[in-house]
């Protein structure tokens, strides 16, 4: 109880000292104004935590509000950690025809692929062009030219620094 009535300075220095990782706070709606924090508060709690946290102790900052029906959930694992899916939905998979050397991607018109500019895909089980499934991030679908085929962001670049190696 003592660190919820500790200032923004104190509590993450209490976190950032000892062998945490991670902060975490689940105290209602604090929009509502319904929380023992105050939204400045909580920013400036995980605003000391990104600035005090080094390579050997990193602490992560997870707010949780309860909405009544609906929650949401705010992460902050710092700087380097990057979230690519926007909607929380589960991955689409589908069988690719082809690839032309542009960066086209063909798929089976048994399924139409769903997906729009903007989306990254990852690739497996692809043979005929070497190093495909290897690219570890992906490609990010730069323009859908139709519901069975979609054009890869800079796909002749990183398929030459493929070959290369």
């Amino acid at each position: 109880m003592k660190s919820l009535q500790s200032s923004p300075e104190a509590l993450a220095d209490m976190i950032t000292s000892g062998c945490h990782d991670l902060a975490v706070f689940c105290d209602g709606n604090p929009l509502s104004g319904y929380s023992s924090f105050s939204p400045a508060y909580l920013e400036k709690v995980n605003s000391i935590l990104r600035e005090t946290s080094s390579n050997n102790n990193k602490v992560g900052f997870i707010l949780v509000e309860n909405l009544g029906l609906a929650s949401s959930v705010f992460v902050d694992f710092g700087k380097e950690f990057y979230v690519k899916d926007g909607d929380g939905e589960e991955p689409k998979t589908g069988i690719v025809n082809g690839i032309t050397p542009d960066g086209e991607v063909l798929v089976h018109e048994s399924k139409r692929h769903g997906l729009q500019e903007g989306d990254w895909v990852k690739f497996n089980e692809v043979q005929g062009l070497n190093g495909i499934n290897d690219v570890e991030s992906g490609f990010e679908i730069e323009k859908v030219t139709g519901a069975y085929s979609f054009k890869l962001k800079d796909f002749a670049d990183k398929i030459k620094k493929l070959l290369k190696t």
